[in-house]
């Protein structure tokens, strides 16, 4: 088989290991409204630095699985304060299995009825 036909295989193959851990949409839309949910320090190293044009799963505290799926989210150390409460973005992060808000010097109160 000639070198071209090996080349079009790894082509489809890194074309769909990069596409398999794109942020969903509606990963990203939701993590955007969790920032617009809380008060945050503007010059933290994480939540401030989520720029809506690039991929969630490259933001700083996100991590996401091969689906693009968030499935850890830590924002410990960012001086977030606010409240959340059951209707919050955070609560529909349905994949979500590991949560960090620790060291925050701000409080945040949960509100789950």
């Amino acid at each position: 088989m000639g070198i071209s036909f090996w080349l079009s295989i790894s082509s489809i193959f890194i074309g769909i290991g990069i596409a398999s851990n794109q942020c969903l949409n509606d990963q990203h839309s939701l993590l955007l409204a969790l920032r617009n949910e809380v008060i945050y320090d503007h010059s933290s190293t994480k939540i401030a630095g989520w720029n809506p044009s690039l991929d969630c799963c490259y933001w700083g505290g996100i991590t996401c699985d091969t689906h693009g799926r968030v499935i850890r989210l830590d924002l410990n150390n960012q001086s977030i304060q606010g409240a959340i409460n059951d209707s919050s973005s955070l609560f529909r992060l349905q994949f979500l299995q590991s949560l960090n808000l620790a060291f925050s010097p701000r409080s945040i109160a949960f509100r789950i009825c």
